[in-house]
């Protein structure tokens, strides 16, 4: 019996694979169709937001009907346009905007590294990159090496060089792959090699948002999820180091630690009609609260999972409350520079 019940697992789990695939396929070729139906719009007054990550950012596990994140987002946008609209609001936008999304599934926090022709000085932590921590007698392995060049596929192809507001949604895959095996007795705050990995990966999504944000895009940096039922407990305690790392991060750069000259010491580029500002970086959504409710998860496979659409929903409206302070802040140069050329 126990050899019939394995059985009947094995097929199960075969037939789950299966459907995961059908809908990955069906899901990327909507929207792909979408896409290619409703080009960019371009406009004096069209401002543009970019997720980019995992397969939270492509919207992996939302409903085909609905398109992922990055249509719910717009859908959101959309509402506060015609809200925006009606006399007496006091919504703070006012232009048009649009978001997109070069998220993929199982990316991990070295694939989006920018080359070292394009970092503009700013290297991970340790300067060894990805795949660099060895600890000697350390059970922990290292975060993922870089298997895709998603850097350069967005930001080098022309096809989003110069977003508005980039979200980076990104470190689930990092958790995973580099617990991977770990039982929940490892004494995780003892342990170097932990540390050093968790590192590696904040320095990652960092030096990304470092990037992003001295070319004159406002990032805001989701924090990682460790989605109950579905993460181990050595993954959701690498998921939470690395959110204390770079909540610290993400302070240096509020204190003006990446601005101003000293982005510009770091070999900032001005490109696509940037003023020559800095982007702010923020430390949001927080996508460690909605993936903490199991209800909301949606699992595929070998312990890796994204949020269901009733995960994606509230996402999509945490992202929307973070990227509004740096939106009105892109609104703000837009009327100033319009004035300044009427006068």
């Amino acid at each position: 019996m126990a050899g019939l019940g394995d059985l009947w697992d094995l097929i199960l789990a075969s037939l789950e694979a299966t459907l995961f695939t059908v809908y990955l396929f069906t899901f990327r070729a909507t929207r792909s169709f979408l896409q290619w139906a409703s080009p960019p719009r371009t406009s004096a007054t069209h401002r543009t937001v970019l997720l980019v990550g995992d397969g939270l950012a492509e919207g992996v596990g939302d409903t085909l009907a609905v398109g992922g994140l990055a249509a719910r987002i717009n859908t959101l946008f959309a509402a506060a346009v015609r809200e925006a609209r009606m006399p007496h609001t006091t919504l703070p936008l006012k232009l048009n905007w649009s978001a997109s999304s070069a998220g993929r599934l199982h990316a991990s926090s070295a694939d989006w590294l920018p080359p070292p022709s394009t970092a503009l000085g700013l290297s991970p932590a340790g300067g060894g990159g990805a795949g660099s921590v060895g600890v000697a007698g350390s059970p922990w392995p290292s975060p993922p090496v870089a298997t895709k060049n998603l850097f350069a596929s967005t930001f080098l192809s022309g096809r989003h060089a110069t977003p508005d507001i980039v979200i980076i949604l990104l470190g689930g895959v990092d958790a995973r792959v580099a617990t991977a095996g770990l039982d929940a007795d490892v004494d995780t705050s003892a342990d170097a090699a932990f540390v050093a990995a968790a590192a590696i990966t904040a320095a990652n999504i960092l030096t990304l948002a470092r990037y992003c944000s001295a070319n004159g895009s406002a990032v805001c940096i989701g924090t990682v999820p460790a989605f109950a039922g579905v993460t181990t407990p050595a993954a959701t305690a690498y998921a939470r180091e690395v959110n204390r790392l770079l909540r610290a991060g993400v302070a240096d750069a509020m204190a003006g630690k990446y601005s101003g000259d000293a982005a510009a010491a770091a070999g900032r580029v001005s490109v696509g009609g940037a003023d020559g500002g800095v982007g702010d970086i923020l430390l949001a959504p927080d996508v460690a609260q909605i993936a903490a409710r199991g209800a909301d998860v949606v699992a595929y496979g070998g312990g890796a999972a994204t949020l269901n659409s009733a995960g994606y929903r509230p996402l999509a409206r945490l992202c929307m409350d973070g990227l509004v302070g740096a939106a009105k802040k892109v609104e703000w140069r837009h009327w100033r520079a319009a004035l300044g050329n009427r006068s």
